[in-house]
């Protein structure tokens, strides 16, 4: 026998309104759990799911009660008695179980196991009699779970327990038994008198004369007739009460016991969730109108549970799709969520970038305002040069009329000299000095009209290029204008991209502000969006849960027990949030712990 370790001393405790229900296939493996079995264990659903059913055995349990079990199982009938189950942990429950063969057409598809919560009388009991089971000893037995003490007491207690079947049987025993003796008295009382009539008649044979003799004796022979008729007629009255008797009987186990135990074994099997067997009797006495209440009952069991199922059927896809809808949705916001704190980040960026802009518009403002103020000034000053140089051309002007009079007069002296010389070669060898004079006087001349020449050409090419100067002075000044009037108008184009900037700036800060109140609304929508997926994903698994506690149900047409496939992740804790919340409330024992049950 299985011997799983380790185990502790600690009791967990059950509630009252617990109930643990699997089922196994017919090798013993567990295809069923309800979420109270699961917490109850300590065992995963995955852990459970396939595995023997001897997983949760506890080692004190005797070997004797689990042959019982099967032997009891192998006839077709239920098992009720007290187990002791090992927890995942080691700890230890008690439970009054009952085993039922799931019957389908005469044949067993699987085992069905109900289990609630034993009372400490039935707990004391159960742990003294299979200690000794498993030390050996013989002082009491099982018989289909039940706890009957060996020997002539118990054999005793068991008449006092005896079932319906025997009780009938013994009533039906008791007229047979009664008209026995009474027959039997009376047969010994006709025979005690025939006896003392034979005796007294014996005796009498001497001293009657031989008339009155034979007279007795044909009265004796008409009274032992007479005696014999009466004891066949009371056998065959015996014989006929007892033949009533046996007819009684049988008619009574007819109608009551063979119904009842049929109705009997409908109730279990519609206890263990087998809704696939049907029972009709005929007849409307109080068997037969239970038995249609029974059969009522399981037929809206059916309906009841068809009806779960439908819903089922149609919730689990819708919840599905919710739950996947959700996903979908909440990453979309999620993603759209970021878009706007990456567009905030860029407005943000945007607008310091629009705002410094707008300085440095203020900046380049002030510095073409600066350069407009420069360019005033350098025009005010070129004008002063166009008039300065006015004023050098009129002055080589005046020059020019100088060299003028320069030149005529070197001329006239060249004249003057020349008259000299003319003068000095009359004069002969008097005149011979004033003719060295008066060349010397013409040489000067003509260097002084030679220099007033070159002077005309300098003051000629100076007003040419004073000329020039002024003309580009004067094309300068325009084009200073010019950069005035430009810088004005830069000047005015960048106090609007200023001021546009500026409108601009409080446009974008206003957008930022919308942005920053649409990313606040989307991270809402988003937690809410989460919200809505954790709840369509609650009630994805609260529909496996459901779907799962329904499967406790057979209808028919499944076949044998068969290992399903395992369960969404969370189903069966969703389903058994209410155990937990039970076991959170339920105090300690003492010597026990607080943890999930079987």
């Amino acid at each position: 026998m299985r011997n799983n370790q380790p185990v502790t001393a600690r009791e967990y405790p059950i509630g009252e309104h617990d109930y643990l229900i699997s089922r196994t296939d017919l090798k013993g493996r567990i295809t069923y759990a309800n979420s109270v079995f699961i917490e109850v264990s300590g065992f995963t659903r995955d852990a459970l799911i396939g595995a023997p059913h001897n997983l949760v055995r506890h080692p004190d349990m005797p070997e004797a009660a689990f042959e019982n079990l099967w032997s009891t199982l192998k006839q077709g009938e239920s098992w009720q008695g007290l187990v002791k189950n090992r927890r995942e942990n080691g700890d230890y429950y008690w439970v009054d179980a009952c085993v039922t063969p799931l019957i389908e057409q005469g044949e067993v598809m699987g085992f069905a196991s109900v289990r609630v919560k034993a009372s400490r009388e039935q707990i004391a009991q159960a742990e003294q009699v299979y200690a000794g089971l498993k030390q050996g000893k013989r002082d009491y037995r099982l018989i289909k779970g039940r706890i009957v003490r060996a020997g002539l007491t118990g054999a005793f207690k068991r008449l006092t327990q005896w079932r319906m079947a025997p009780r009938i049987a013994l009533l039906a025993a008791l007229p047979l038994v009664a008209g026995a003796i009474m027959g039997s008295e009376l047969l010994q009382v006709l025979a005690d008198s025939q006896a003392h009539a034979r005796a007294v008649l014996t005796q009498l044979a001497a001293e009657l004369p031989a008339a009155q003799l034979a007279t007795l004796e044909q009265r004796q022979q008409a009274l032992e007739a007479s005696h014999a008729r009466l004891q066949w007629e009371l056998w065959a009255a015996f014989a006929g009460v007892g033949v009533a008797s046996l007819w009684l009987a049988l008619l009574t186990y007819r109608s009551l016991v063979r119904p009842l135990r049929s109705t009997l074994d409908f109730a279990r099997q519609i206890a263990a969730g087998n809704l696939s067997q049907s029972m009709t009797l005929a007849g409307n006495d109080e068997m037969a109108r239970l038995v249609r209440a029974l059969d009522s009952m399981r037929k809206s069991l059916v309906g009841i549970v068809s009806e779960v199922n439908a819903g089922i059927n149609v919730v689990r896809p819708a919840a599905g799709d919710m739950a996947h809808g959700n996903q979908e949705f909440s990453a979309r916001v999620e993603q759209q969520a970021a878009s706007l704190e990456e567009t905030a980040a860029s407005m943000e960026q945007m607008t310091g970038t629009v705002r410094q802009n707008a300085d440095n518009a203020i900046q380049v403002s002030q510095l073409a305002d600066q350069a407009t103020r420069s360019s005033n000034e350098g025009g005010e000053a070129m004008q002063a040069v166009v008039e300065r140089m006015q004023g050098i051309t009129a002055t080589s002007e005046k020059m020019a009329d100088i060299v003028k009079v320069i030149d005529s007069i070197a001329f006239q002296t060249n004249l003057l000299a020349l008259n000299a010389s003319v003068e000095a070669a009359r004069a002969g060898e008097h005149g011979r000095g004033f003719a060295v004079v008066a060349g010397e006087v013409r040489n000067l001349a003509s260097r002084s009209a030679e220099a007033a020449r070159e002077i005309k050409t300098l003051i000629d090419t100076t007003q040419r290029e004073i000329s020039d100067g002024g003309d580009q002075v004067e094309a300068a000044r325009g084009t200073m204008e010019a950069i005035v009037t430009g810088i004005s108008r830069v000047n005015d184009l960048i106090a609007e991209i200023s001021s546009a900037s500026r409108e601009q700036s409080g446009g974008i800060e206003q957008i930022n502000t919308a942005i920053n109140e649409m990313d606040q609304a989307t991270q809402q929508n988003a937690q809410r969006v989460m919200s809505s997926a954790h709840l369509a994903q609650d009630l994805e698994r609260s529909v496996a849960g459901l779907s799962h506690a329904v499967n406790v149900f057979r209808f028919g047409g499944e076949g044998p027990e068969q290992i399903p496939e395992r369960l969404p992740e969370g189903a069966s804790a969703q389903q058994s949030s209410s155990v937990h919340a039970q076991a959170a409330a339920r105090a300690q024992v003492p010597g026990g712990s607080q943890g999930p049950r079987r």
